[in-house]
């Protein structure tokens, strides 16, 4: 999926076509850096602060997070 963000966005959708899950990885990459660095500092990678959120069960080994 490729995404065109804009300062304000609005997901429409059905229940369960992942609009939280997306929203949620966004929050997550946005905020990453201040997450690892105060929060989780022991984390070694991205992934591992991916299943802190319970994110990582959407990961496929296809799947690839570019921000």
């Amino acid at each position: 999926m490729e995404l065109d963000l804009r300062k304000i966005n609005i997901f429409i959708g059905d229940q369960g076509t992942g609009k939280s899950t997306v929203t949620k990885l966004l929050s997550i990459c946005r905020y990453f850096s201040f997450i690892a660095n105060n929060m989780y500092a022991n984390h070694k990678s991205f992934e591992d602060g991916l299943a802190v959120w319970g994110i990582d069960e959407f990961l496929k080994e296809d799947t690839s997070i570019i921000y």
